[in-house]
């Protein structure tokens, strides 16, 4: 298997483990993709998820060399693959876990997709990016001309899409595509100090919050209001609340539960 999952602590690890093809996705690693997302969806205590590689990048895009060596590309199967791919990292994205992207090395094309779908980004700081579609004449997958106008701006993503140059972990930092710049070695620890960070907070309150976050990007402010006022109702019915207002006025750290996020 080139990507991995292992479960632990309502924590889901995925490991993307093609370094001799660097991490590259192809069929076979979109249909591995696509049956973790399936199993990652089906449950009820996951609260994180943390996406990461193994070798020296993150992952090249889209499987370039697998297509070179095809007697001819067949455009309907490349669409059958995008496709699989889109909706697998949607279903990832979609579920109540906070997922963190831990990024290295190198991120392109494909990855720099599957990167976007994450909740938080975190990057090793001699990391470089680069949509690369341009290079092979390609046009953009995994949602990429969705996600990069809403987070960078038209004219931001239009640079970025058109001339495929290297970008650093900080110019992503400044157009809000990443969260934190890390030295190369801390990459590993800072993404699970932060799943354990995670796991003391109060699972529905979470949920809910991610949410409401995902909803305002289709929502009128009316819509959005409305949607807030029955977070609150809900959340103040929650154990959880309870135990939130009484550590405030036992003055202590509050103990929250690890139930179900659904």
């Amino acid at each position: 298997m080139s990507i991995r999952l292992d479960m632990q602590d309502q924590v889901a690890r995925i490991l993307i483990s093609h370094p001799a093809r660097m991490n590259a996705l192809g069929e076979a690693q979109i249909r591995q993709l696509e049956q973790i997302s399936h199993e990652l969806a089906a449950r009820t205590d996951l609260r994180v998820i943390l996406l990461k590689a193994e070798g020296e990048v993150f992952g090249a895009g889209g499987d370039m060399r697998g297509l070179a060596q095809e007697a001819a590309v067949q455009p309907q199967r490349l669409a059958e693959a995008t496709a699989v791919f889109s909706a697998s990292m949607l279903r990832l994205q979609q579920l109540p876990a906070i997922m963190i992207a831990g990024v290295h090395g190198y991120v392109g094309g494909s990855s720099f997709a599957m990167m976007n779908f994450a909740d938080l980004v975190i990057a090793a700081r001699f990391t470089r990016f680069n949509t690369g579609y341009m290079r092979f004449a390609s046009g953009p997958d995994g949602a990429m001309s969705w996600w990069l106008p809403r987070l960078a701006g038209y004219r931001q993503a239009l640079q970025w899409l058109l001339l495929a140059e290297n970008l650093t972990p900080e110019e992503l930092q400044a157009a809000g595509l990443v969260n934190l710049v890390v030295p190369d070695e801390q990459l590993n620890d800072v993404l699970e100090k932060m799943a354990a960070r995670i796991l003391r907070t109060p699972p529905q309150c979470v949920s809910t919050l991610k949410k409401l976050l995902l909803a305002s990007q289709n929502n009128s402010i009316e819509q959005q209001m409305a949607m807030e006022t029955g977070a609150m109702a809900s959340l103040a019915a929650s154990p959880d609340f309870q135990e939130g207002i009484r550590a405030f006025a036992e003055k202590r750290a509050p103990r929250f539960g690890s139930g179900s996020l659904r």
